[in-house]
């Protein structure tokens, strides 16, 4: 006796839901780039704030900050020297002064970088950013631009920003806090393939575009 010919599981059918089922449009977009060796286009859109150019700031430059407290306790050091006597006059002067320095100039470098920030129409309202294999599209207020991996000169990573640099002084930043975790790890891995990291004494720029 014979076996009877087995029918070909078709989709839809309950014996192949688990094995031939059509894939749902997520688990379609991954099987597509893993096959075709090119990785998906991470998109999404961004507004950077005041609030982010100054964070950024502080964590580009996080020894201003640990500085500070060293700084306060000068000032009060030099405010008592003052009570020594005019002898320790000089000294208490220099003190405070130096603290003071420690204290105003971040101060001053922090409110310049979100004045030039204001006075830029382009990075002032949402940006919308498509990043592909081999090239990056932005669209903003002040229009599109399509630039090859080529065009950026280093990136800046901390642990909420991605920068990436047209030169020493203009580019990009992107706030990873405003996008999923999943994009922010994969714009992180694709960036770090693409683009050279800062090294040098200019590694603490901050571009602004």
């Amino acid at each position: 006796m014979g076996l009877p010919d087995k029918q070909p599981a078709r989709y839809g059918s309950r014996r192949s839901l688990s094995f031939t089922a059509p894939p749902n449009r997520c688990l379609r977009h991954r099987y597509t780039e893993l096959h075709s060796g090119v990785m998906a286009t991470i998109e999404f859109s961004v507004k950077l704030t005041e609030n982010d150019i100054a964070r950024l700031y502080d964590e580009v430059r996080p020894y201003w900050r640990a500085l500070i407290p060293i700084a306060y306790i000068a000032i009060v050091l030099g405010i008592g020297g003052v009570f020594l006597g005019p002898d320790s006059w000089p000294a208490a002067a220099a003190i405070i002064a130096g603290g003071l320095c420690v204290v105003l100039v971040p101060r001053g470098f922090k409110a310049l970088l979100v004045r030039q920030f204001r006075k830029n129409p382009g990075a002032l309202g949402t940006v919308r950013y498509e990043f592909r294999d081999d090239s990056v599209t932005i669209v903003s207020e002040a229009g599109r631009s399509e630039l090859q991996w080529q065009g950026f000169l280093k990136r800046k990573e901390t642990p909420g920003f991605l920068c990436l640099h047209l030169s020493p002084i203009t580019g990009y930043v992107i706030p990873l806090a405003r996008i999923t975790s999943v994009q922010a790890g994969q714009l992180r891995e694709l960036v770090r393939r693409r683009v050279p990291a800062a090294t040098g004494i200019h590694s603490a720029d901050i571009p602004v575009a």
